[in-house]
């Protein structure tokens, strides 16, 4: 039994220090991947954004996202609307009013107005 006990008691210092190496081995991993620095979110905000000061101002709000792979979905998303929204913009003819050309507007004569009532009795005591 005491062999029993010395190798339960070898198994949970063994556990110990496994869990030490790994608490040392988490924050390793965490520099090896460092989070996306400012500079870098703030140039390819500045593809987006146009404007240094809104730059500025929204590159806190993509800093404080978490990690990498969420803040390369948010890329992707802000390219793709802004994809949208040139493809728009060099297609004159959605802006254009959907009327059809040939179909012109006959001009309007004036012609006097007459009123009914006067037609009726013109009419009647002719």
């Amino acid at each position: 039994m005491a062999e029993e006990q010395k190798s339960l008691m070898e198994r949970m210092r063994e556990f110990q220090q496994y869990e030490e190496q790994q608490t040392e081995e988490a924050p390793a991993q965490e520099e090896a991947e460092p989070h996306t620095s400012s500079e870098e979110i703030k140039e390819k905000l500045k593809a987006y954004l146009y404007d240094d000061s809104l730059v500025e101002e929204f590159a806190s709000a993509f800093m404080s996202i978490p990690d990498k792979d969420s803040l390369g979905k948010v890329l992707e998303v802000l390219a793709a609307k802004e994809g949208e929204i040139k493809a728009l913009t060099e297609n004159k003819q959605a802006f254009q009013p959907q009327s059809n050309p040939d179909a012109k507007q006959a001009p309007k004569t004036e012609e006097p107005e007459i009123d009914p009532v006067a037609a009726i009795l013109a009419q009647r005591y002719k």
